[in-house]
């Protein structure tokens, strides 16, 4: 036999909402074209240099983040 009691508790756990949302480019328009083209040239652009901690790379990250979703 055991001295110890085992103990039982109840988490409770909301229920959440997520709201999605997607963007689409009708494919082989002037509008892909334009955004592979933005892209593109943002990636040339970003600062991957001495990507040397967590940090560096969550800004490089968010920065190309942005970038995509301005083009």
């Amino acid at each position: 036999m055991s001295d110890h009691v085992p103990l039982i508790i109840t988490i409770p756990i909301v229920e959440e909402s997520v709201n999605i949302t997607k963007c689409s480019i009708i494919k082989d328009s002037e509008e892909k074209v334009s955004f592979i083209k933005e892209v593109t040239i943002s990636v040339r652009n970003l600062n991957t240099f001495n990507l040397s901690d967590i940090t560096s790379l969550d800004r490089v990250v968010n920065e190309f983040t942005s970038m995509v979703n301005n083009a």
